[in-house]
């Protein structure tokens, strides 16, 4: 248990160093071209991520212990990096996102965690948490598609972002500790 409460706290310190808020991931990764590194620190989180569900599966009580500090919340920084891959595989115009095969597997493993809240009894939010607004991407010189187009395309992840926004609920936290401007 200890030992799986510290990779909690290490997944958490990892993803919030990456970035405070999705929005900051994305820009900070942004190089005026591309997502340059930020690939390879996606295939990184991978099997952290992939451990911390498993050890969920092992020990449930896990959800259950919560840290008072925003950086070491590991639910709340899985949300941010949820919403920012969010906005790299929704927000971001097609030619320039990252390369797919470093989006997919952190995207899944996340699905799976996402997976485990059940065994806490976490169900989704009834509400949606608000969608992030683009202009800060945009200001950033990051090519976007448009608000419209990106609202579609986010419509159809509404049951996993309730969970999201459950999740950090029950960890004791608000949405806008993920931290975007929302529209």
């Amino acid at each position: 248990m200890v030992s799986a409460g510290t990779q909690k706290r290490q997944l958490a310190t990892y993803i919030s160093c990456l970035g405070y808020t999705p929005t900051e991931i994305v820009t900070k990764a942004w190089n005026g071209k591309d997502f340059g590194m930020l690939s390879q620190h996606l295939v990184a989180i991978a099997p952290m991520l992939a451990l911390y569900g498993q050890s969920h599966f092992a020990y449930p009580v896990l959800h259950y212990f919560h840290s008072t500090k925003r950086e070491t919340a590991a639910e709340v920084n899985i949300a941010v990096l949820d919403e920012a891959l969010t906005l790299l595989e929704s927000g971001i115009k097609p030619e320039h996102r990252p390369d797919a095969v470093a989006l997919y597997p952190v995207r899944q493993t996340l699905s799976v965690f996402l997976e485990t809240l059940t065994s806490a009894y976490i169900k989704p939010a009834s509400d949606v948490p608000p969608l992030a607004v683009l202009d800060e991407l945009r200001a950033n010189g990051i090519p976007t598609v448009s608000d419209e187009a990106f609202a579609l395309e986010v419509s159809n992840l509404t049951r996993r972002r309730r969970l999201l926004l459950a999740l950090v609920r029950n960890d004791g936290w608000s949405w806008k500790e993920v931290g975007n401007r929302f529209g």
